[in-house]
């Protein structure tokens, strides 16, 4: 039996190419999720707010097409215009479409709840939304793009200046996150060499892979196209390295949940070959929580939240300093954490040579607790 890996029917689908460059008086940021009920949305709405109290001329603008419900998140039940006024084509500037709202410098370009169809757009119509979206007059706009991996999310967040990944401490949400990242960083490399023979043969072969068994390594990719010219391969590795997104870790009570979600990073450098930034920890917050439910903006970013103030502290260290320096914000203690076995002592995944990975992995530690954990033991033969 086959199985594809996860988003292969979107990874191969041909498309144009993409409009123009983003402007540079503007940056894009794409919030994603691999699996729904990780709190995107609200973090996007979050991110919107600390942007905008930061003086930043904002836009939050709701592209999760089947499950419109940012706007709630800002306190608009609703809203008398929306994007489905630019997908009939009543009105065609979305600067017309943007609502403000109880946020100085911030407004938001709302989806439409319950509209029939819009979760299936052809990618060319949703092409067009993004080359519109280049034209908001803001500083800074924050899409949230949907959950899932289909390849209209991943080319809006391969496609963005910045792209976040919303994950919890939750075994499943770490592995949908991670298979979000795979699959994005594998669309972006098959969108730039699929002219190429050699390499568009390698992800058809992909496709009748049988990924329990045989894992795909983004690493074991280069070393199979090491071969090809010089051009190409330097292309190839230029590419991955130009693939930075970041992490938002929600929900997170305790240190050994913000060690369970650092074992991603872990994962995504030895499996993608890429260093995965961490943009926020946001500690669980019931007054948080409560703000959301309520649709209440002024709660859900209380000046005395303790998840609003993750969501600040990180937003200023964003704006002061480049996404670049964002893995300055892991506390070294972090690290060194992963680093003891006293405490994995209880944990119940054992490092051993069942695993695919045995011998290639840099966290192996053969007869103790695998430090992936969760991606590791989806690795695992069985």
């Amino acid at each position: 039996m086959t199985v594809p890996f996860y988003g292969a029917e979107d990874l191969l689908e041909e498309t144009p190419g993409y409009p123009y460059r983003i402007s540079r008086h503007k940056t894009i940021i794409a919030m994603a999720g691999g699996k729904g009920g990780v709190g995107k949305t609200v973090t996007t709405a979050s991110i919107g707010i600390a942007l905008a109290e930061a003086g930043k001329s904002t836009v939050v603008v709701d592209a999760d097409f089947g499950g419109a419900n940012l706007h709630q998140s800002l306190g608009f039940m609703n809203p008398h215009i929306s994007v489905l006024d630019f997908f009939t084509r009543q009105e065609n500037d979305l600067n017309k479409l943007l609502l403000n709202t109880s946020i100085p410098y911030l407004r938001i370009l709302a989806g439409a709840p319950g509209a029939v169809g819009l979760a299936n757009l052809p990618f060319w119509i949703k092409l067009k939304l993004f080359r519109h979206i280049n034209r908001i007059n803001a500083e800074f706009i924050v899409l949230d793009i949907g959950a899932g991996a289909a390849f209209n999310q991943l080319d809006y967040f391969n496609y963005a200046n910045l792209g976040l990944v919303v994950i919890t401490p939750e075994p499943f949400a770490i592995q949908d996150g991670f298979n979000f990242l795979k699959v994005a960083l594998l669309r972006k490399l098959y969108r730039k060499f699929r002219k190429v023979d050699e390499i568009r043969a390698i992800f058809k072969k992909l496709l009748k892979t049988d990924i329990r068994l045989y894992p795909i390594s983004i690493k074991a990719l280069t070393e199979e196209i090491s071969h090809l010219n010089g051009s190409i391969l330097y292309e190839w590795v230029r590419t991955i390295k130009s693939f930075k997104p970041a992490v938002v870790i929600n929900m997170v009570e305790d240190k050994k949940d913000q060690v369970e979600c650092l074992a991603l990073q872990v994962a995504a450098k030895e499996i993608l070959d890429i260093d995965l930034n961490t943009f926020c920890f946001v500690h669980y917050d019931d007054n948080y929580r409560k703000g959301a439910k309520l649709m209440r903006p002024d709660l859900l970013m209380a000046n005395d939240g303790l998840a609003a103030n993750d969501i600040r502290v990180s937003v200023k260290h964003y704006l002061d300093e480049d996404v670049s320096a964002l893995e300055k914000h892991i506390p070294n203690s972090f690290w060194s954490s992963l680093q003891s076995q006293d405490d994995m002592e209880n944990e119940d995944i054992i490092c051993s040579i069942k695993c695919t990975l045995w011998g290639r992995c840099s966290a192996q530690n053969g007869g103790y607790p695998c430090r992936i954990k969760v991606i590791g033991f989806a690795n695992q033969k069985k």
